[in-house]
């Protein structure tokens, strides 16, 4: 089982999915989409996507990319009010910054950003989204002058599955849905 956050298999992995199927028609992928942080030491999970390098335990990670994070808000939206993440992830860097420059707590909370995007989409008003999420939106635009920040991914692993042939080709399957992004930001930092 690979476990992942839900953007991060909506917008990184999901879309190549078919490739996968196709040059590996003998292993089945199960995605689990949670903000859990499942146990890859009791076989929760063979393979995690996080948004934080481990400190503890027995696993391998490999970093894949930096994820960034902004305020968006629709266009003609009211960029004063915010929808934020649930009470329990209050502690993570988007909703602090958010928190800090909204000096206010969110109006509506919700459990995953895909969510969030809708709804502020539906009330018009802001929210702390990933910026790939944001990509393919063509009525929501970042709030000028506000803060961004950027997450690591992770691709972690228990050390005692390193030589797994299967997880091995699933790592460097999900090591190449990332490619594109990297790629991508190496190119507007360029820019820039």
């Amino acid at each position: 089982m690979v476990t992942s956050l839900d953007f991060i298999n909506r917008t990184l992995v999901f879309p190549r999915l078919h490739e996968f199927h196709a040059k590996y028609p003998g292993i089945k992928l199960n995605l689990h989409s949670s903000n859990a942080n499942l146990s890859l030491a009791y076989d929760e999970a063979d393979v995690a996507i996080r948004l934080a390098r481990p400190t503890s335990g027995r696993l391998h990670a490999k970093k894949l990319c930096d994820l960034k994070y902004s305020l968006f808000c629709p266009n003609e939206g009211n960029p004063d009010e915010w929808i934020g993440r649930e009470e329990n992830l209050d502690w993570i860097p988007e909703m602090k910054t958010a928190r800090t420059y909204f000096e206010a707590k969110p109006i509506l909370r919700v459990t995953d950003h895909k969510a969030a995007l809708d709804a502020c989409k539906k009330l018009m008003v802001a929210a702390v989204l990933p910026d790939i999420l944001v990509n393919d939106e063509t009525n929501v635009f970042q709030v000028p002058g506000t803060p961004s920040i950027e997450r690591e991914a992770w691709l972690v692993t228990h050390e005692s599955r390193l030589k797994d042939p299967k997880l091995m080709i699933v790592k460097q399957w999900i090591e190449e849905c990332f490619v594109d992004l990297q790629f991508a930001q190496k190119l507007t930092r360029q820019i820039a």
